[in-house]
């Protein structure tokens, strides 16, 4: 039995007390304990939680446009334990972040086009959020410290920054509907 090379680096967590970190490849994820270091897994792309009161581990399920959440705490060494799974998006998931509780995963798909979160403990959607109408490829999604916003990266150049507590601070700008210069402004506000 051959192996396949390993490719280059997609990501790479560590927990809150450095105690256990992910590696995401083009090839899949492997998690490893950092003494004595041990691959634990391989599944593909995912995030994390780096909180010491959740050790929540997010990655795309084998079903198109799920994700697949396991608790690492209560997964026994040497043993598997079946995740659960959330219907996030019709496409393939291209980008996933926890906030740093574990209460609040976000995901977008390959399309780019919307963001959704949705509650770890419910499994359900608490929000859509439309980063544009025509397709990106979304680099990445993070929360901010107290998940208050959620910024988000593409291959159109542009950063686009969700408030998550206060939504009316998402409404497009007034700029953005004023003269030839407004949907340039409009872009970048």
């Amino acid at each position: 039995m051959t192996q396949q090379p390993l490719r280059g680096v997609t990501s790479l967590h560590f927990n809150q007390d450095q105690s256990c970190f992910c590696c995401a490849m083009e090839t899949g994820v492997r998690i490893y304990n950092v003494e004595p270091l041990m691959e634990k897994g391989h599944l593909g792309l995912c995030d994390l939680c780096p909180s010491l009161e959740k050790q929540l581990l997010v990655f795309p399920g084998h079903k198109c446009g799920s994700l697949q959440l396991v608790d690492l705490a209560s997964t026994k060494p040497g043993t598997s334990s079946a995740p659960f799974t959330i219907n996030a998006h019709q496409s393939d998931v291209a980008c996933v972040s926890l906030n740093q509780p574990g209460t609040v995963v976000a995901s977008a798909s390959q399309k780019g086009t919307l963001i959704r979160l949705f509650d770890t403990q419910s499994k359900e959607k608490l929000v859509e959020l439309r980063r544009g109408t025509d397709p990106a490829t979304l680099y990445c999604i993070n929360f901010s410290h107290d998940s208050s916003f959620l910024c988000a990266s593409s291959d159109k150049g542009t950063v686009h920054i969700f408030a998550l507590k206060d939504t009316r601070l998402n409404r497009r700008s007034a700029l953005a509907r004023v003269g030839k210069v407004g949907p340039m402004i409009g872009q970048y506000v």
